[in-house]
């Protein structure tokens, strides 16, 4: 599946009501200007794993399907 999401904080409710389950986050595609800080934990709290636009990331072994919240930025 593909789903977009804006600029903001996204809390694991947030997720999945965009249409992402808690931890089935595979690769990122981001837009050049921003910053996407993903954590492995709901409301933005354990270990995080920061992407910058504009790349496709297949996130590492360490960090795939572990996303339970998101931040996404301007750079």
């Amino acid at each position: 599946y593909n789903v977009a999401l804006g600029i903001g904080p996204y809390s694991t409710a947030d997720l999945v009501a965009a249409g992402i389950p808690d931890n089935d986050v595979s690769s990122l595609k981001i837009p050049a200007d921003l910053k996407v800080t993903l954590y492995d934990e709901d409301n933005y709290r354990g270990a995080t794993y920061i992407g910058t636009g504009a790349t496709v990331y297949c996130l590492p072994s360490s960090f795939n399907d572990k996303t339970s919240s998101v931040i996404i930025s301007k750079k």
